[in-house]
């Protein structure tokens, strides 16, 4: 089973650290406090999907609040000829008194803790890997 924990988040990180050796999966960032709750993570297809020719498109995908702890999910996708390959996670949780998406303070606390500053970061960890996205925003 792959539960490790009552805490949705925490037993994600304990299963991404076991897996870190075997599936070659890398914490990217954490942190759980009081209305701001995420954790992003590599999977083991990144360095080797980042490296390769083979890839034709990256896209994001993502869901809200689908699971019985209101977590969101954006996941980074690889597209090689047709086929998807997921190369990272993030899980995030954001509670509106803590979401000042439109202010303009980028503070530390305001990055850990706005719905788009932690965005900003996840996507901004990729920048020292040879994956360059191009950004869309609809």
């Amino acid at each position: 089973m792959y539960r490790r924990s009552d805490d949705q988040l925490q037993s994600s990180r304990i299963l991404v650290r076991e897996l870190r050796e075997s599936m070659h999966c890398e914490e990217l960032m954490f942190r759980s406090v009081e209305g701001a709750q995420y954790f992003g993570f590599k999977t083991g297809f990144f360095e080797l999907l980042v490296r390769s020719d083979q890839v034709t498109k990256y896209h994001v995908d993502s869901t809200y609040r689908s699971n019985n702890a209101g977590f969101e999910l954006f996941g980074i996708v690889a597209n090689v000829y047709g086929s998807g390959y997921p190369i990272a996670y993030l899980l995030m949780k954001i509670n509106a008194s803590s979401n000042n998406n439109n202010n303009d303070n980028n503070d530390d606390r305001e990055e850990n803790n706005s719905r788009i500053g932690v965005l900003k970061t996840f996507f901004s960890t990729h920048e020292k890997s040879r994956l360059e996205p191009d950004i869309h925003v609809l």
